[in-house]
């Protein structure tokens, strides 16, 4: 399957984000590539990332203030290297291996997609 990079931007509520890195931690594919934003949270979110042993590699940014959504996945987007990119909100909650299945599905969906040109 192709190889997924993953971006995450965060602001605040660390109450949420234990709950959102335990069911990403399930739904992880070996070998990702994770990329966390900080969008200028005044709330200690770095503390909640838990270690990812099975990510490939996991990129840590911070905007100095909070430029919004947008702005945050948009910086992001230029780092990813995976052939997939997905981006997830912290207020999601993953069945394990949920990744793995859009991954098979955007193949069928870009399958039958292609063949309709």
């Amino acid at each position: 399957m192709p190889r997924v990079s993953v971006i995450v931007p965060l602001f605040n509520g660390v109450e949420f984000l234990p709950a959102f890195f335990a069911s990403l931690q399930g739904a992880l594919p070996a070998g990702s590539q994770l990329i966390f934003i900080d969008d200028g949270s005044t709330q200690p979110v770095w503390e909640t990332v838990p270690e990812f042993a099975g990510a490939e590699s996991i990129i840590r940014l911070r905007n100095e203030e909070n430029f919004g959504y947008c702005v945050s996945v948009n910086r992001a987007f230029p780092l990813a290297t995976g052939e997939v990119i997905v981006q997830l909100n912290t207020d999601l909650i993953f069945e394990p291996d949920c990744i793995d299945a859009m991954r098979s599905e955007e193949r069928r969906v870009g399958k039958e997609c292609r063949s309709r040109w």
